[in-house]
């Protein structure tokens, strides 16, 4: 069996990528981003109006950010639908174009004695054409050669007229062409060629080692560059909206870790001081030099906590026990330094190194964050919660430190010995006498 595609299965394999096209006209990658960016537009205010009820205080840019969006959509939306409707248009007319040619390339192969179409500038056209130019004797000639598309044989009706009439009557039909048709690409490239049955002749498809006879080769190129103007179409729809589409995408992640955070708060087993407030949370892990627990850390505006939350016991998970409570917490005016660093295989451990001062309960702590936390992320929210600038993002927040402090409230002198006390830190919400030990919390 011969190694060779055939004609008819090169035919076949064009017309199989025609079908994929036709399958793309609507654009509908673009046409479902279009449509999830106008389901967004419409959910997100309520979605971040419910993390607002359930007690999140931060990010305040959320509610601009969705109101924004919302404007930039409603100004662009009626044009992106203008320009998807006029590419699928436009594909939709290079498409028909050559499909017209490869059908009639189809038509001509498979019937070699049907009669000519009628005369117009396409691949069939251009066949016949090419095939009434050839010398008498060339034709004759070639009678006992294998049959290729250059072949093809004309009807009766066609050789009772003479190549001079049929040639001008093609000539006609061009001249009578309305001048804004675009102009097939596979009819130019059959064009830039001496003679298509002079091309096809000497490119016979059955001969060993031969090339693509010239007319499937111009499909060929048609089909190549129409599936390229998809793609472009795709993209230059999109371009149009991108910007908004990546924006929308990062509210999404802001509601979404958001949503998980009130969730964990909400299962926590201490309480917040009053008008504290939780800024971000993750799955971590304690490193310490026995049990290493598994657990939630906890990142408020006054406080770093970690809450050991796992099961532990049993064998393969049965009867292990739930083990959730508080295993340290530190104002963060008592973090001295914070550093980031990353271990393990590939340096996928995002690890945490706390220097702590103060009231704190251990002098170093590390930690690593797991899950999509990441540990620098972390470090910088970390340090503006230390200088307060944290407080920027509060909702009706100024960014000062102590925003949410009656600083006249607070003691200067110990009640009990009259010591004096040293000065606060951000998110310290109790003083401890250096003299007696007397504590007063506000």
């Amino acid at each position: 069996m011969s190694e060779e595609i055939s004609v008819g299965d090169q035919i076949a394999g064009l017309e199989e990528r025609i079908r994929k096209l036709a399958g793309k006209l609507g654009l509908d990658e673009a046409r479902g981003v279009i449509n999830e960016i106008e389901q967004e537009v419409q959910r997100l205010p309520a979605e971040v109006e419910r993390i607002r009820a359930r007690g999140y205080q931060f990010r305040s840019f959320l509610e601009n950010q969705v109101s924004v969006m919302h404007d930039q959509w409603r100004g662009i939306a009626e044009r992106v639908q203008d320009e998807l409707k006029t590419r699928s248009q436009e594909l939709r007319r290079d498409l028909e174009r050559v499909e017209r040619d490869l059908r009639d390339l189809r038509s001509r192969y498979e019937t070699p004695g049907s009669a000519k179409p009628a005369p117009k500038q396409t691949l069939a056209g251009s066949l016949g054409e090419a095939a009434k130019q050839k010398p008498a004797g060339a034709l004759g000639a070639e009678k006992e050669k294998p049959r290729t598309l250059g072949d093809l044989p004309q009807t009766p009706a066609a050789r009772g007229q003479s190549g001079r009439e049929q040639l001008g009557g093609a000539r006609q039909s061009r001249e009578a062409a309305p001048e804004h048709l675009p102009e097939s690409p596979v009819r130019k490239s059959l064009e830039s060629a001496d003679s298509l049955g002079s091309a096809l002749g000497d490119s016979p498809a059955s001969a060993p080692g031969g090339e693509l006879p010239s007319a499937i080769a111009a499909v060929e190129s048609a089909v190549s560059a129409l599936e390229d103007r998809f793609d472009k179409a795709e993209w230059e729809v999109r371009e149009h909206f991108e910007t908004l589409s990546g924006n929308i995408s990062k509210v999404r992640a802001h509601v979404r870790e958001i949503t998980w955070t009130m969730d964990q708060v909400q299962e926590a087993t201490f309480q917040f001081s009053a008008g504290e407030a939780p800024v971000i949370i993750a799955k971590a892990e304690w490193k310490e030099d026995r049990d290493n627990p598994d657990g939630i850390l906890y990142l408020t505006d006054r406080r770093l906590i970690f809450e050991q939350k796992e099961k532990k016991g049993g064998f393969l998970g049965i009867g292990a026990k739930k083990v959730q409570e508080i295993q340290w917490e530190v104002a963060v005016g008592d973090i001295e330094q914070a550093k980031s660093y990353n271990e393990g295989i590939f340096g996928r451990k995002d690890m945490i190194e706390l220097t702590l001062g103060g009231s704190a309960p251990y002098s170093r702590i590390v930690v690593e964050v797991k899950g999509d936390a990441d540990n620098d992320w972390w470090i910088r929210q970390i340090n503006r919660a230390r200088t307060g600038d944290i407080l920027k993002e509060k909702l009706g927040g100024t960014g000062g430190q102590f925003d949410d402090v009656d600083l006249s409230a607070v003691p200067t002198n110990c009640p009990n010995c009259g010591g004096l006390f040293p000065d606060i830190k951000q998110g310290q919400r109790q003083l401890t006498c250096e003299f007696c030990g007397t504590v007063v919390r506000f």
